[in-house]
């Protein structure tokens, strides 16, 4: 690979403590890092720039007119400007917000499928997220037939018993000390007596008086 002639480094930026060994070894490798000229060549002058986006300077604005605002102002339940200073100040940056929505229209999208919705489109998510029969077994257990066509009924005098959740739970390091198994007894060390947080709790001591009802 050709080397550069000229110094032309990459500038590290790097998240952490200020100072460790690992920081400083990972310095050391990247300091002083040569590109290749045909790269450096091509990042000195850019092909294209966010900038493009942006309407020009003598953007038509005929398109936005002073009944389509306030047409819009109406569908959208917003209040009219308060003057023509607000009125066009409003015009204009509409009249942005559709030059850039016109430029997203362009862009060629053949073979990208859509997403359905901003949410985890893994495999373990889609899983999760699955009804199976053991998550509606609660919901099962509560219909019964009837009749003699034996037409299927749901008991409503019974509420449904969530199943037992076999998954492992997730355990973090931190909160390990916060498990306890009988969280509402209440501790008798001399150290817990202040002290109102128990676990994941907090603990409401009360007194003889305020548990005595009024004769």
């Amino acid at each position: 690979m050709p080397r550069i002639p000229r110094s032309l480094s990459i500038r590290v930026e790097l998240t952490g403590p200020n100072r460790s060994p690992d920081r400083d070894r990972f310095l050391k490798l990247v300091k002083h890092i040569d590109i290749n000229p045909r790269i450096a060549s091509l990042l000195e002058k850019p092909t294209w720039s966010v900038a493009s986006l942006m309407p020009p300077a003598d953007l038509d604005k005929s398109e936005i007119t002073r009944e389509k605002l306030h047409h819009l102002l109406r569908l959208s339940a917003l209040p009219p400007p308060a003057n023509e200073h607000e009125e066009s100040e409003m015009m204009e940056t509409l009249a942005q917000q559709i030059h850039f929505v016109k430029e997203i229209q362009k862009v060629d999208t053949t073979g990208v499928e859509p997403l359905v919705a901003i949410r985890d489109e893994t495999t373990d998510a889609q899983h999760e997220r699955q009804f199976t029969k053991e998550s509606l077994a609660e919901f099962l257990a509560l219909e019964e037939k009837r009749g003699k066509s034996g037409r299927i009924r749901r008991r409503r005098d019974i509420e449904p018993i969530p199943p037992p959740d076999t998954r492992p739970k997730r355990l973090i390091p931190e909160k390990m000390d916060d498990r306890l198994t009988d969280p509402f007894a209440l501790s008798e060390e001399p150290g817990f007596e202040a002290d109102k947080k128990r676990g994941q709790y907090f603990v409401v001591r009360r007194s003889g008086k305020d548990t005595e009802q009024p004769g």
